[in-house]
């Protein structure tokens, strides 16, 4: 192989990776929840002051460890689906181990917003929350609580 074809292929590989691989690579301030077999799915837009989310931001879903404690059970970023919108999965309970790695039925959701611009974290109360009828789902009940029986719900929007 000539130095010239090897040079380009070099050069496409790097490419690749640079436009292709960057996400793999991407640091995420929340931490990934712990995957069950269990899970719902919210989605919603986001809004900060009347204006779209810009994507990248981040959100972050918890519930009570039941040690004094948050678990996280879901994350998501801002933008991955659809410009200023959120899907999040939420992870339940694996029952067959010991300890909690998931949220239970009746459990109620943190949801927390994370502004990559300012690198500030806030709790939304459920009075920034607001269900929107969605045909075929459930409705999210606000404030948000963990429920095996609706695998998807309605939109969530959030207004901070």
């Amino acid at each position: 192989m000539t130095k010239n074809i090897k040079n380009k292929i070099y050069t496409l590989v790097c490419i690749f990776i640079l436009f292709f691989c960057a996400n793999a690579f991407a640091q995420n301030f929340f931490k990934k929840a712990n995957i069950t077999d269990i899970v719902i799915d919210y989605a919603g837009k986001v809004f900060i002051n009347g204006e779209k989310a810009v994507d990248g931001d981040e959100i972050g879903v918890f519930v009570d460890d039941g040690n004094g404690g948050e678990l996280i059970v879901g994350s998501a970023i801002i933008g991955n689906i659809a410009d200023g919108q959120y899907f999040v999965h939420i992870y339940g309970d694996d029952s067959t181990t010991p300890k909690k790695d998931g949220a239970m039925v009746g459990d109620q959701l943190i949801f927390r917003f994370r502004q990559k611009s300012s690198k500030k974290t806030f709790i939304i109360s459920p009075a920034y929350m607001k269900a929107v009828p969605t045909k075929n789902v459930s409705l999210p009940s606000i404030p948000p609580v963990f429920n095996i029986n609706a695998q998807q719900v309605g939109l969530l929007n959030i207004d901070i």
